[in-house]
């Protein structure tokens, strides 16, 4: 639809100054991997990124200005700070609907958010301890726990299994 509007205003007025951004996306070999790329372009950066990509799966008009931008952030920003204020009514009109989920209020996802780091920063530590035991991903070879015997009427059919076992080998 802006792709026709473009076209149409550019055949109407040959001096238009129309600055179009286009949204690519394609193939890109990086590093000897493919990896697929989406790109918000100004127009007289399109071919030299078609250029970059192996296969271009899609060239689309994302935007129509009389100026050129500088930068394309505001274009896409302006989506981000819209849906980043309606994240409490995201999902008001979904299908799906959980009545007993309820949204926390700031102050306990805040509160929230501090345990976590709080339980975190202690299992890191736990981890750094274990680590240092290791040497490239390595460690000592594990030492065989004892296991203990189960008690009550477990340990008499966990004795009777074990029995078993010694007189097989």
């Amino acid at each position: 639809m802006l792709y026709d509007y473009v076209e149409r205003k550019r055949k109407e007025n040959s001096g238009a100054q129309l600055h179009v951004t286009y949204l690519v996306s394609g193939s890109l070999i990086q590093n000897g991997h493919s990896c697929h790329k989406v790109a918000v372009v100004r127009e007289d950066k399109l071919e030299a990124v078609k250029s970059k990509l192996a296969v271009t799966a899609s060239i689309h008009v994302y935007s129509i200005q009389k100026a050129m931008l500088k930068d394309s952030g505001p274009l896409f920003n302006t989506d981000y700070d819209i849906l980043k204020s309606n994240l409490q009514n995201c999902s008001k009109f979904s299908a799906i609907q959980c009545a007993a989920a309820v949204p926390r209020s700031p102050a306990e996802s805040s509160s929230s958010s501090k345990k976590f780091e709080q339980s975190h920063l202690h299992m890191s530590s736990e981890t750094q301890a274990n680590n240092e035991l290791t040497t490239n991903g390595h460690g000592p070879p594990a030492s065989k726990q004892v296991s203990q015997q189960p008690k009550g009427i477990m340990g008499m059919f966990a004795s009777k299994a074990a029995a078993k076992t010694q007189e097989t080998n």
